[in-house]
């Protein structure tokens, strides 16, 4: 793996992005959201890296498709019951890159955000995109006529919580744009204002049968999401990514499974459990361990064992909601005298990878604070 500056993009990223972000868009740009999640590098990792992924993510995606989920609730139970057929649009995979140079997952995203920006930055960097938006459409288009097959979609619901507050507001303008180029109408619109009315789900008056949701609610568990769930439910909506899938895929019980098993992909898992027996042996062992919340996004309230405190160590075994992981540092590099840190995210349909991106950042979990932190494209040689 290298680290690789663009000279081309290294002065001003949203000058870099704005002549692809014209042919694409009709939205205004915006060059300051460019310029906080975007990185002037690129990384480089070779064609075995790329493939040994690639080959992962089928085999991970397959085994998942029968493996028995354990519910650890009733509500579980009723969403795995849900007779849904499609699978979930823009999953992302993360991985880290040990010692070894093998591939080692760290989790499985859905509702990830960022896919249309980080094309335009494969654009701007001169490497392979996903051209006109093509593998995109393909997916979205998929979703739909699992649920109403030989239909086309006419209208489709954009969704999240506080819209308009969300760093990637700038992303969800750019898919009401890329929609509308594909003739499909779109609202971005916050999830208390649907209702459900006679097992059908509506947006004011309008009958919704196509959601995009980017709410973070993975199980729409929330008392204000009960409408959105029923309407998935009862299958008068094609909801994307749905609950299901993330129980399938992206709970992190689900790791905690699989990591436990003799599987043919078991190199590529990392050790996670919630079965903190003894919190003696889990406070001398903690420098070789990462927390998480079980159910949590956007490196919310993640802990590298080794900087914790008593206090902190206490609440989390007090929780009853945390993880624990074997720690598996990301790759790091010396570049422009500052030290890096990397990951790798895959954004996936089914079970192909559909946008390869890396993630530049400092300090103990990701982040984008750090001048030229961000996003940065691939290159696979």
């Amino acid at each position: 793996m290298r680290l690789i500056k663009n000279f081309k993009c290294s002065k001003h990223m949203s000058e870099a992005c704005l002549p692809y972000f014209k042919k694409h868009f009709r939205s205004e740009f915006n060059p300051l959201f460019f310029e906080q999640i975007f990185s002037p590098y690129h990384l480089q990792i070779s064609s075995e890296i790329f493939n040994a992924c690639q080959n992962f993510i089928k085999t991970f995606y397959q085994h998942t498709r029968t493996m028995p989920i354990a519910y650890k609730n009733e509500a579980e139970r009723v969403i795995d019951s849900a007779k849904t057929t499609d699978s979930s649009v823009l999953m992302a995979y993360d991985f880290h890159i040990d010692s070894n140079n093998q591939p080692r997952l760290i989790e499985v995203n859905t509702n990830a955000a960022g896919y249309l920006p980080i094309n335009l930055l494969h654009m701007a960097h001169d490497l392979t995109p996903d051209t006109d938006y093509r593998s995109l459409k393909m997916s979205f288009i998929s979703e739909y006529q699992q649920v109403y097959p030989h239909k086309t979609p006419k209208h489709i619901f954009i969704t999240d919580e506080n819209i308009e507050e969300q760093n990637m507001y700038p992303e969800f303008l750019m898919f009401k744009d890329i929609f509308n180029s594909w003739d499909i109408e779109a609202t971005i619109t916050d999830y208390t204002n649907f209702s459900l009315k006679n097992n059908k789900l509506y947006h004011n008056n309008s009958e919704v049968d196509f959601i995009y949701n980017r709410f973070c609610d993975f199980l729409l568990s929330r008392p204000e999401s009960k409408d959105i769930l029923g309407g998935y439910l009862h299958g008068s909506a094609c909801l994307t990514p749905h609950p299901k899938e993330y129980l399938r895929m992206a709970d992190k019980n689900r790791l905690i499974e699989l990591s436990h098993e003799d599987l043919n992909f078991s190199k590529f898992l990392i050790k996670t459990f919630n079965n903190f027996s003894s919190s003696d042996e889990t406070w001398s062992n903690k420098k070789n361990l990462f927390f998480k919340p079980a159910r949590s996004h956007g490196g919310k309230g993640v802990y590298r064992g080794k900087k914790l405190t008593k206090k902190v160590f206490e609440r989390i075994m007090n929780s009853g909601d945390y993880i624990a992981q074997e720690y598996v540092p990301a790759q790091e590099f010396i570049y422009d005298e500052q030290k890096w840190k990397t990951d790798l995210r895959f954004f996936v349909y089914r079970d192909e990878i559909q946008l390869s991106s890396a993630r530049i950042y400092t300090g103990q979990v990701t982040n984008f604070k750090t001048p030229n932190s961000g996003y940065a494209p691939l290159e696979i040689i």
